[in-house]
Formats: structure tokens, sequence, C-alpha cells
């Protein structure tokens, strides 16, 4: 069957969580849809092929299946059987074991030795001198005029003056150039593989300074006055006069510990340590056998609910993103295929497909 060829997607950019968000969202509808489509095929190829099997029957006798070719009942539906070679686990017994960790050791221990209270007199702080209080000196205040340096004259330079315009000149003609720009820009055409747009760089220009003289360079006799400063000065009239006075000594009487009887040595024996552990010893290897699965024309989507509702029960479906977010969906995606399997190698039973004695183990098949 022909089918459309859609056409490659533009790229979009990724900016911000909310596109992320929507990647996964619209990832999860494909791959819905894309499992709905599988199964409708399955479905009408099961059709055709029963439409076909009645047409080749002869008309007074209903079609018959025997016991071999027969999976089970589920809520009064009978499936037909489809044979295929699955791999069944191993078993394995647990056997526990004691393990030295530490083996029987002996050591000395110190017994300490016994102290008694004993009340002794101590010096917290010894008799000393301090300073009562500081009479502070007295002093005054003395201004007086101190020339710096006297009057005098000097020749002095007058610098010549100048005046300072600011004048506009072109360096550099305008011209035109194509430059990267975005498919969208007015203009934009496809130069080399990236898209490109005329632009028009404008005349570049430079602003200088021209110096006029206005005034020349001259000299003048120029007088100097004296310099001069008023001096505040501090004359000391009584120095400074410190007061003593005497603290006395302080003590306390504290109980100390005094020793009686002196420490002894002692050999003391520690118990050894075991730890129990638990070794799998494997009783039957795994193998290769024959099982009876409920084919995929048969494989509903009622049914893949009821396997995921007890798969989640028990602590196997989760959900896998981006894909299989809602995990009771009634479609069989690689999620849940592999979550059955990791539940029919638990229980030891074969694994690869929906066969009828996981549906057992699950109460499902009747």
């Amino acid at each position: 069957m022909l089918t459309d060829v859609p056409e490659p997607e533009a790229k979009t950019e990724i900016s911000s969580p909310a596109d992320i968000d929507l990647l996964i969202e619209k990832a999860k509808v494909e791959e819905r849809q894309r499992i709905l489509d599988e199964q409708r095929k399955q479905r009408q190829q099961a059709e055709v092929f029963a439409v076909l099997k009645k047409q080749q029957a002869p008309k007074a006798l209903p079609i018959q299946f025997d016991d071999a070719s027969i999976a089970g009942n589920i809520d009064g539906k009978i499936y037909q059987a489809c044979s295929q070679t699955l791999k069944v686990p191993g078993k394995f017994r647990v056997e526990k074991q004691q393990i030295l960790i530490e083996p029987e050791t002996t050591h000395q221990e110190v017994e300490p030795a016994l102290y008694q209270a004993v009340e002794k007199k101590i010096e917290l702080a010894p008799e000393q001198r301090v300073i009562e209080k500081v009479i502070p000196a007295q002093y005054k205040t003395v201004t007086e005029e101190v020339v710096l340096s006297p009057a005098r004259e000097r020749w002095v330079s007058v610098p010549a003056e100048f005046e300072v315009k600011e004048v506009r000149i072109k360096i550099k003609d305008g011209y035109e150039e194509w430059q990267p720009c975005y498919r969208t820009s007015p203009g934009a055409r496809l130069v080399d593989g990236d898209y490109k747009c005329m632009v028009k760089v404008p005349d570049e220009y430079q602003t200088i300074q021209q110096k006029k003289l206005v005034k020349a360079k001259s000299v003048v006799l120029e007088t100097i006055p004296a310099e001069t400063k008023t001096v505040t000065r501090t004359v000391l009239v009584k120095p400074e006069e410190v007061v003593y006075k005497t603290i006395p000594a302080k003590y306390k009487t504290v109980t100390m510990q005094q020793q009686i009887t002196q420490p002894k040595t002692m050999q003391v024996t520690q118990a050894a340590k075991y730890e129990t552990v638990e070794t799998r010893i494997e009783t039957a290897p795994s193998q290769m056998a024959e099982r009876k699965t409920i084919c995929k024309a048969d494989r509903s989507e009622e049914l893949v609910k009821r396997i995921q509702i007890v798969l989640e029960k028990a602590g196997y479906l989760k959900p896998s993103p981006p894909n299989d977010l809602d995990v009771i969906d009634g479609l069989w995606g690689p999620n849940t295929a592999a979550t059955l399997n990791r539940y029919q190698r638990d229980n030891g039973l074969a694994e690869g497909a929906i066969t009828f004695e996981v549906l057992n183990q699950m109460g499902i098949m009747k």
C-alpha cells in the first residue's frame, strides 16, 4: 500500500523547558499512534485469515480446535495458542553460612587509679596597685603671627593663548556588501549555503581639532606679597597627676582529687565475631523450551491493560519517559515488554512472550 511521504520538518530551536515538555508529549502521541496502527493492522490480518479459513472449511462442519491449540479462557473468550521456544530461567536454592569476621583476641586493659576529694586554698588574683583616678594636666593657648616668606619680585612668563576649533572631515567613502542575516530578513538571498543581505556601510568621518594663536607669549614683572601665618600653641601650665590605690589579693577554696591507689593492668579476652551470609546455589540450569503463548493477533488492548495492572500492583511497571508516561494505556510498548520479562524471570517462568503460564500466575487466565 502506497503512503504519502511527509516532508522533513524544519528544525526547531529548543529554548525553554516548555519546548522540551511539548516535544515529550509529541513523541508520546506519535509512539501511541504507531502502536495503535500496528494493532489495527494485526486485527485486520486476523479477520482476513479468519474469513479465508471459514471459506476453505466444509460448510457443514464448524471450525474445531484441538486442546494443543487452545491457550486458555479469559473472561469467557477462548484464545488460540501459538507455540514459541522461550528461555526458562534456572532454579536456585539459598544456603546460609556463618563466616568469621573477627577472631578471638586477648588484650590488656588498665583499671584506673582511685582518687579522693581534698580541699585546697588557691590564689585567684595577687595584690595589685591600680590607678584610682587621673587629674589631667592644665594648658593655656597662645596665639602669634609668624612670617613664612618676605615680599619679593619675580619675572613671570605668560604663555601664549590659542583658540581651538573642531573640524569634521571624511576619511572613508561608504560602500555596499553582503553580510549574514536571517532568511526572513528583507532582501535575504542564499549565497554559498548561507542567507545574506545587502547592507550599506555609511561614510566614515573623523573630528579633528585646529589651534589658532590669539595672543603671543610674553614676560612680565610680578610682585609677590609676604606670606604670614597665625600660629596657635598650647602651653603646659600644670602637669598630669596620677592617684593610685591598692587592691588586696583574692583567694578561693577548691576541692581537688588526690590519688589514693595506683592503676592496675589486667588481661581481657574478646569473643570472636561471625556474620551470616546467604549463598545462591543453582539446582537446575536455564534451558530453552516450547511454551504456549498468546498470538500477536489476539494481543488486544484490554488484555494488555490487565497485564499492566498486575505488573503495576506488583511494583514492576513504572513510567519510562519520554514515551511511556501513562503505564496503564493498553499499548504493548518496550517498557511493558521488558517489565513482563523481569516479572517472569523473578517467578521462574519462561520469558520473552505472553505465555499462558504467566497469565495463570497473574490470575488472568482461567
